[in-house]
């Protein structure tokens, strides 16, 4: 007889026997009852997982409904939970789920538990079997511990017990005590009870006792104890006594936001996180900080507020970044690009992608500007909210990162797209003068560098008297002012504007802007001849560089050569000039590297060494004639590496990371500064 025609008389067969109707097969089965009639008739063929089903729900295994001969067959018991053949898998899992339900003392679960796992298939039965036998041994292991370490303790000393376990580990006894909802007498010889015993510690600190259950002490589900509600209850209670008598650092509010969140306060939870990642990010821990507003960000989730999850996941990239994971903080700006498209946000939906668009680009800004500049475009692409305030910025920002990149025709050409976006706008708001101020500096810096020395100056005056002008936006005129300035051989002014440069940054000495306004000043110190100072100033920068500020060690080796051929080390100057010109190669500086192969030409020849003058002199010279620059740049800029009393140090040929200006007004726009 074919397959198709046992499969179909023995499912028959089972269906007579034990009075089952087709219907209760297709409900039972969930394949249409049409369907079924076609299969046992021999019309129509069957699935696998079909075949399976039908067999789960018969109780047998599927090489039965293909045998040759039925085996004997009887009717299923009167509570209809078990099939009547034994096969060897179903009865292991029976007595699987009779052990677990033994150890839970679910008892009367037994009946739904035996329908539920006669639907499984052979495959499914097995995976449930090993899932339910791993549990057992687990509850085995710890439950006749727990029961009679619990039954053999008094009410309170559970509570407290209790109380230990949701304070967690190394916690105040402030808070223990609170938690439990004890008397501090009371407390004090539980405590000393349970301590004796070897359940838990006490260790004095500097601001009172400290409470750790020890690895006696039993480890109970609290659901055992206690109902949902009454455990919420104790958390809150936890929570109010922690606020009270506070620990200081992020971990405490970590601690903090935890409980809360189990007391079911998210808005609070929420802004405890928050406080976490800022405490975590004072100290360095970028990735702790990136997970702290990552849960922040959930939680806004949770209470379906989009937007804000949206921005705390950006503050999350922005960590990650800081941290070196880029990858990472990718596939969370991605996310909260995912929250402008929710059905919710609608209406604005182009508003929140340009925002997410904005932050991600600042957070990418500083360690990798190709990628900062990838999402300032995507945000730029929201063409109906070309006339907002989040549409300037992102033009305002871009121009900046084409800046850093050195692409100044495609900066000069979003500088336009920005002059358009101003005409447009209400002079009065004072966004609108913040970004107003921010496209006078970063006007400025194109022209210094593309060498336009008056335009220049006549921008970074404006910004200085503008009053919209940040504490930012003035420290980078004053600076790159300063340059300009030295350049015209104005010391003592450049040295003042320069040193004005630096006055936001003194309170963090080791932001790298300090860094770039010591190389400059170290720049004038040499040409004056004040060598020492110069010297002092170019270690310090060094302290607060890295091997991936490529341009700012470059001018760092170039002073520090002038240094040494004014010392009549020669050989020094020539080595520091080569490791320069190598730095502004990597850099991707032309006329930075033109100025340090000009100025490896004339020691060379000081030093005799004529041939490979007349090659680094042709180098030099042949970058500025391929571009068409104006060759008296290169001689001026060569001529303030030498010794001079009548002038001051050299103009900065505009490196520098962005200063970011952050106002009251929304988002913050990258401000370029100049430095070495």
């Amino acid at each position: 007889m074919p397959s198709q025609a046992l499969f179909s008389r023995n499912v028959k067969a089972f269906l007579e026997t034990r009075g089952l109707r087709l219907k209760d097969l297709a409900k039972g089965t969930q394949i249409s009852a049409s369907h079924l009639s076609l299969v046992l008739n021999g019309a129509k063929g069957l699935s696998d997982d079909m075949k399976d089903r039908i067999a789960s729900f018969l109780g047998v295994p599927l090489s039965v409904l293909y045998s040759e001969e039925l085996p004997e067959l009887s009717p299923w018991e009167t509570d209809r939970t078990r099939p009547s053949l034994q096969d060897r898998d179903r009865m292991r899992l029976r007595q699987v789920i009779d052990t677990f339900l033994d150890l839970i003392r679910g008892h009367d679960f037994r009946a739904p538990f035996y329908l539920a796992t006669g639907m499984l298939n052979d495959t499914e039965a097995r995976t449930v079997r090993n899932f339910l036998a791993t549990v057992i041994k687990e509850l085995q292991s710890h439950t006749s511990m727990v029961i009679a370490d619990t039954v053999a303790l008094e009410e309170p000393e559970k509570r407290l017990l209790a109380a230990c376990h949701i304070a967690g580990p190394h916690a105040r006894s402030e808070w223990v005590l609170a938690t439990a909802n004890l008397t501090e007498q009371a407390f004090i010889e539980l405590a000393s009870n349970l301590q004796a015993r070897g359940l838990i510690t006490l260790a004095e600190s500097t601001d009172g006792y400290r409470v750790n259950l020890s690895a006696a002490a039993p480890q109970f589900p609290l659901s055992c104890v206690y109902t949902q509600d009454k455990i919420k209850a104790m958390y809150l209670t936890l929570a109010r006594a922690m606020e009270m008598y506070p620990d200081s650092g992020p971990f405490f509010q970590l601690r903090l936001a935890r409980c809360l969140l189990r007391a079911g306060l998210i808005d609070q939870a929420s802004f405890r996180f928050e406080h976490a990642a800022r405490l975590f990010e004072k100290d360095g821990l970028f990735t702790d900080a990136a997970d702290a507003w990552h849960k922040a960000a959930l939680l806004r989730r949770m209470i379906e507020n989009r937007r804000e999850e949206a921005i705390l996941l950006c503050e999350a990239a922005r960590c990650m970044v800081l941290a070196g994971e880029g990858d990472a903080a990718r596939a969370l700006g991605s996310l909260a690009l995912s929250c402008a498209t929710e059905d919710q946000l609608s209406d604005l939906t182009a508003d929140l992608t340009a925002e997410v668009c904005l932050r991600m680009g600042h957070a990418f800004f500083d360690r990798d500007p190709v990628g900062a500049l990838r999402w300032y475009r995507q945000g730029l692409k929201e063409q109906h909210l070309a006339r907002s305030y989040t549409h300037g910025a992102l033009l305002c920002s871009s121009i900046s990162c084409l800046i850093e990149l050195t692409r100044l025709d495609a900066a000069e050409q979003q500088c336009a797209k920005l002059e358009d976006w101003f005409s447009g706008q209400d002079s009065a708001d004072p966004r609108i003068g913040f970004l107003r101020c921010n496209y006078e500096l970063l006007t400025g810096i194109i022209h210094l560098r593309k060498r336009k020395w008056v335009a220049a100056k006549q921008r970074f005056l404006s910004v200085l008297q503008d009053e919209h002008a940040t504490e930012a936006h003035r420290a980078a005129a004053h600076n790159n002012l300063g340059m300009i300035l030295y350049r015209e051989g104005r010391l003592q002014e450049a040295k003042e504007h320069i040193e004005k440069g630096a006055g936001p940054y003194v309170d963090n000495p080791a932001h790298p802007n300090i860094a770039y306004n010591q190389v400059e000043l170290a720049k004038i110190h040499a040409r004056m001849g004040e060598l020492e100072e110069a010297e002092t100033l170019l270690r310090k920068a060094e302290q607060i560089l890295n091997e991936r500020n490529h341009n700012e060690i470059g001018w760092i080796r170039l002073t520090r050569s002038s240094i040494f051929k004014q010392q009549n080390k020669l050989r020094q100057a020539i080595s520091c000039a080569r490791q320069a010109f190598d730095y502004f190669r990597k850099s991707g500086d032309e006329r930075d590297s033109a100025c340090a192969a000009l100025w490896l030409s004339k020691l060379l020849e000081q030093q005799g060494d004529l041939q490979e003058s007349r090659y680094w002199d042709n180098c030099a010279f042949t970058v500025y004639q391929k571009r068409r620059w104006d060759l008296r740049d290169l001689r001026k800029d060569v001529e303030l590496l030498e010794l001079e009393t009548a002038s001051l140090a050299t103009a900065g040929t505009g490196h520098g990371p962005p200063l970011t200006a952050r106002t009251e007004y929304g988002s913050p726009v990258s401000v370029q500064t100049e430095g070495a």
